[in-house]
């Protein structure tokens, strides 16, 4: 008689956070007959379908709840033993993966990581860049830079400084409001109200927001492009020739910058080596980031 075991208990996971049985094939890597196939078997196996649909989605009933609790457990203790594994090498080699904020990857940090891969070259390094916060607990990244006030609590790390933020417009764009051309427009986030408190701050109070662009970026490339004004980091900014500080704004301190791992990978060399490289290179350009 089949038991349940790991492998089945994937694919109640799956379905259950995806919703359906496509997406839960892309989220494991597989075709949708195997997933069709393998819940079959789980059904058999428990005597009675762990989901039920509704509107299109598979939903877990109480007994499916309940796989998914113990599926949840396994799969925690499953990258608690490959953290602890990950530990104890004691060589600066094998993979290993970092996680930040795109807007840091590509315009900040991209020549201190170059340094760091031919620092070690047995190190095999992976790079996400990401605005999201990784899940360290589910063995996402390694090592995560992040933008926050509040990280998880039991993550260990350094916080480092506060990066300005001040208010920009690319030189044509300005041209055409101070001439008349074209009215004062910003770019915002979809979160934004029509007035939040950053615009009343600014010194275009009384301009709307033209476009909604979540992502930092994509939102600074369309400031670049003259799409409206925004208000972001100074170290992204500063970088760019075309945009330049609206007359009266000031440099605003904004959030903290963080870099952080999980508990288990503290005594790691090349977990080590890696946090201690980045600490140091945003130590060294702090000057960059705030006044």
């Amino acid at each position: 008689m089949h038991q349940l075991n790991w492998s089945d208990l994937q694919f109640v996971i799956a379905l259950h956070r995806e919703g359906s049985i496509r997406a839960a094939a892309r989220y494991l890597g597989v075709n949708h007959t195997t997933v069709l196939r393998r819940i079959s078997i789980v059904e058999s196996v428990v005597g009675s379908s762990p989901f039920e649909r509704r509107e299109g989605k598979y939903l877990a009933t109480k007994q499916g709840l309940a796989l998914v609790a113990a599926a949840e457990k396994m799969e925690d203790a499953q990258f608690e033993a490959a953290r602890k594994i990950e530990a104890l090498g004691d060589e600066i080699s094998g993979p290993i993966s970092v996680s930040m904020p795109e807007t840091l990857s590509q315009y900040f940090l991209a020549a201190d990581i170059g340094e760091f891969i031919a620092r070690y070259p047995n190190v095999d390094l992976s790079l996400h860049s990401s605005i999201d916060f990784v899940d360290l607990d589910r063995a996402d990244a390694d090592v995560v830079i992040r933008i926050s006030n509040n990280p998880p609590e039991h993550l260990i790390g350094r916080k480092l400084f506060k990066y300005d933020r001040s208010f920009y417009g690319s030189k044509s764009y300005l041209r055409k409001i101070s001439t008349g051309e074209q009215a004062a427009r910003w770019l915002g986030w979809t979160s934004d109200s029509n007035q939040p408190e950053w615009i009343r701050n600014s010194p275009y109070p009384d301009a709307p927001i033209a476009l909604r662009i979540d992502r930092p970026l994509d939102r600074h490339i369309a400031a670049v492009h003259g799409l409206g004004l925004i208000f972001e980091a100074c170290f992204l900014a500063d970088q760019e020739p075309e945009l330049v500080q609206l007359d009266g704004a000031m440099r605003e301190p904004d959030r903290d910058i963080w870099v952080l791992t999980h508990p288990d990978l503290k005594d790691s060399p090349k977990v080590t080596a890696l946090r201690q490289h980045l600490v140091a290179a945003l130590l060294n350009k702090s000057n960059l980031m705030q006044e």
